[in-house]
């Protein structure tokens, strides 16, 4: 206001458009000024600390950036890797493998035998000729329109011949009459069933001459070739079907299996195979790996929508779940008693009975030495009987889960007159 009062106008105007961009530059250097005064007075003077502080953190960032390096160094020098095992190995392939330096099996101590409910189950079989005696004036009409297989590894894959004998015919059937998926589950007939299936076995002794044809008015879900857990979608009219087997028994058959881990490391695909060669070299006895954590409860977690092998903390809510679940199968079998489980399956739900059924091709064959070869990880096969050296604490969700299932079987036995 001076300045406008004490020159003329011109020159007033000339000297403010002059002194703009000096007075931008000064206020901005003096809010600049005024902000690093405020930390030192807010920070108690503490710059230099701040600033130290940083360095330490800087400095911190650089060691560990360091060890990261030589860890990655590490690891490109390391040895070539050893192939990656197989997911699934048939044992004609561990035949071929090296064999072991030691010549006589682990010993294994047994330990007491746990009380098992309904004890008049244990070794109690059926043959052919009287299961088909006890169906005598029975209707052999099919029942259910559908069947959903929950097959879990290692608990009877013969089964499947029961699947098939319910889902081919031996004569053809009208096409008209056919679901949509007839085209993919025909090809379980005959012999179409050589261009898919996976085990190597089973198409060989198929009776493919006797059930040519599809049943078309039969839909089916799971089959020999996965073990897909029960879907989350679970719904009982789907008329779910599955066998369960003695934990302990089962956990032998798997680590006979190649150290079986179906879906090990399912969570991150990018790390599964690393989680399974962990398992593997982590597992040398029995006992390592019936109690490896992924491999424990694989039966209560294929019931509650998980698969096998998946790394699950598995509590006692979760087992009563999976046993709710379970009540709700429309049929409960034991591996224990596979004859018996083939004949109340035709009991519940019809079909013409096959010898066939009553045979299973995939039997573990007994402990004869090395010459079998080393299973993954080097850990040598173990006895069929190593199972009485397991305790159902080493499993104890699958345990309950099994005793909650010889219930639901007995009862279906006692339904039909098969279990006096």
């Amino acid at each position: 206001i001076v300045l406008w009062g004490g020159f003329p106008f011109s020159l007033c105007r000339y000297l403010m458009r002059l002194a703009g961009p000096l007075v931008f530059a000064a206020t901005v250097v003096g809010l600049l000024i005024c902000y690093q005064l405020f930390i030192v007075v807010v920070g108690g003077g503490g710059g230099n600390d701040n600033v130290q502080a940083l360095q330490k953190q800087f400095l911190a960032q650089e060691e560990t950036l360091a060890e990261l390096k030589r860890e990655l160094t590490a690891y490109k020098n390391r040895a070539a890797p050893k192939p990656e095992p197989l997911l699934y190995i048939h044992l004609s392939d561990i035949d071929k493998r090296k064999p072991a330096e030691q010549t006589a099996p682990p010993v294994l101590k047994p330990v007491p035998e746990p009380p098992l409910l309904y004890p008049e189950l244990n070794g109690k079989t059926i043959t052919y000729e009287e299961c088909k005696a006890s169906l005598a004036g029975k209707s052999a009409a099919k029942t259910i329109d559908g069947v959903h297989w929950i097959h879990i590894p290692k608990t009877g894959t013969s089964f499947g011949w029961t699947i098939f004998s319910y889902l081919c015919s031996e004569v053809a059937m009208d096409a008209k009459a056919a679901p949509i998926d007839q085209a993919a589950r025909c090809n379980y007939c005959g012999r179409e069933v050589k261009r898919g299936i996976w085990d190597r076995d089973l198409y060989k002794v198929l009776p493919f001459t006797k059930l040519p044809h599809c049943d078309t008015r039969i839909s089916v879900h799971g089959l020999l070739q996965n073990h897909l857990p029960v879907p989350r979608t679970f719904a009982p009219s789907e008329n779910y079907i599955t066998l369960l087997r003695d934990p302990r028994r089962r956990a032998v058959s798997a680590f006979n299996h190649g150290k079986h881990s179906f879906g090990i490391g399912e969570r991150n695909h990018a790390t599964a195979a690393a989680r399974r060669e962990f398992m593997i070299q982590n597992t040398p006895t029995l006992m390592d790996y019936a109690s490896f954590p992924d491999i424990q409860n694989c039966q209560t977690k294929m019931m509650l929508s998980e698969y096998c092998a998946i790394d699950m903390n598995v509590t006692v809510v979760d087992e009563m779940h999976a046993k709710e679940r379970l009540s709700k199968f429309a049929f409960v079998g034991i591996t224990e008693n596979f004859n018996l489980s083939v004949c109340l399956f035709h009991h519940m739900f019809g079909g013409p009975v096959h010898e066939f059924e009553f045979s299973p091709f995939r039997v573990s064959p007994p402990y004869v030495g090395p010459e079998v070869g080393l299973l993954p990880g080097g850990a040598l096969r173990v006895p069929t009987e190593a199972w009485s050296s397991l305790n159902p604490s080493t499993d104890p969700h699958d345990w309950e889960l099994y005793q909650h299932a010889r219930t639901v079987f007995a009862a279906n036995l006692r339904k039909h007159g098969l279990l006096k």
